[in-house]
């Protein structure tokens, strides 16, 4: 697998700064996480710094990748790196005076996630081209490889520092990625293909119509977007089980994400180098039954060792799904309409994460994570049941 880095030289300043940027996003939404759980000691607080995160980038996603079917990626991508580079160092700074808050954080990461939301479908829909054809499903292997490894490093790493010099650190190690990720992708040259619709609206509308034509991707929308909404959960269940319950402070969540980071690393070992796999249906019905016992399980058994083998479980189980999903859309899309579509698959697939934030930080406020988890691994078991009737499913 690694033998792409070597023959791919744009692919690999790509993976690089991909590597290095979401190391740094890890720092940084660990941080972010930490600091508003500490300041309010809400979990609704939680949900809303969340949503924030979330919502703006569903809400235009559809735009944006309708923008980078129509304009150099590359440049996009330059761009948002750039932007998402200033703002955060700016939050480091307003951190270091103790002058941000609440209000300011908000702000400064709905700007971040509308430039993400620029970024993201056009990293997604230029692999493609860095790669040929045959190595596509091990590229889009090494860029989630980047992105677990990264969530096992992050949390650690982010733990650390803030528990050592404090979140302006944690927010400057972040904005300091932007700009080492920008630099290697204005090394990555590439004829990008630039579609010539007659105008962004026609082209969203163009790619609605595409998946609704799509039996495949229709039927698969509604157990993602249901998991999607369950599965967000975790991000605020997490803060709360680490010091609240286990009471073991940033350290114990950074221990928790690193676990769920190290479940999404060894899913992807695990799929690269598997010489024999069962089929696509059976690989995702499994995945979806691992992930959503882990949920049952990790609520009825509340010991901190053992949250921590869960963890392992959800990440494991969840990146295989991402692969697998990922590859099938990028191999029936045409290069023209890529952007777009994926766009709308994730802004669709991700469209109840915001709600979700927003309704777990309101329960969570009430009710135990015990229960919390419980539900959310029926649900998930549920999908993947739903998953294993999809006929398209059973010939690939």
């Amino acid at each position: 697998m690694f033998k792409l880095l070597k023959n791919y030289i744009d692919f690999r300043n790509f993976f690089l700064g991909q590597s290095i940027s979401q190391i740094g996003d890890r720092i940084h939404s660990l941080a972010l996480i930490w600091i508003v759980y500490k300041w309010t000691g809400s979990t609704a607080a939680v949900g809303g710094i969340l949503i924030a995160t979330t919502l703006p980038s569903v809400l235009i996603s559809p735009f944006a990748g309708a923008v980078s079917d129509r304009t150099d990626k590359r440049i996009i991508m330059i761009t948002a790196d750039c932007i998402r580079g200033v703002l955060v160092c700016l939050l480091a700074y307003l951190a270091y005076k103790n002058i941000l808050n609440y209000t300011l954080l908000i702000s400064a990461t709905i700007v971040i996630s509308l430039a993400s939301a620029f970024f993201n479908p056009s990293a997604l829909a230029i692999i493609p081209d860095l790669v040929d054809k045959e190595h596509l499903t091990k590229a889009n292997a090494m860029n989630q490889l980047s992105g677990a490894a990264s969530s096992v490093l992050g949390p650690l790493f982010g733990s650390l520092l803030i528990a050592a010099i404090g979140v302006p650190m944690a927010f400057l190690c972040n904005g300091i990625s932007f700009f080492i990720s920008m630099f290697f992708i204005l090394r990555v040259r590439f004829k990008s293909v630039i579609s010539k619709g007659e105008n962004i609206l026609n082209d969203m509308i163009e790619g609605f119509k595409i998946i609704l034509k799509n039996p495949f991707i229709k039927k698969l929308m509604l157990p993602i977007i249901i998991v999607n909404f369950f599965f967000s959960s975790i991000s605020i269940i997490i803060p709360k089980m680490a010091d609240g319950i286990f009471a073991k402070g940033a350290s114990g969540m950074g221990y928790m994400m690193s676990a769920f980071g190290f479940g999404m690393l060894m899913g992807i070992i695990f799929l690269s180098n598997s010489k024999k796999l069962p089929s696509t249906l059976k690989l995702l019905v499994i995945n979806f039954i691992i992930m959503g016992g882990a949920f049952f399980s990790m609520g009825v058994i509340m010991k901190f060792n053992f949250s921590l083998f869960t963890l392992f479980l959800i990440g494991f189980s969840l990146n295989i799904i991402n692969i697998i999903l990922i590859v099938l859309f990028q191999k029936m899309l045409e290069a023209n309409i890529r952007g777009k579509v994926m766009a709308l698959i994730t802004a669709t697939a991700l469209s109840l994460q915001p709600i979700s934030y927003g309704v777990t930080g309101i329960v969570l406020d009430v009710l135990k994570s015990s229960a919390v988890l419980v539900i959310c691994g029926i649900i998930i078991i549920s999908c993947g049941c739903y998953i294993f009737s999809i006929k398209e499913l059973k010939n690939i």
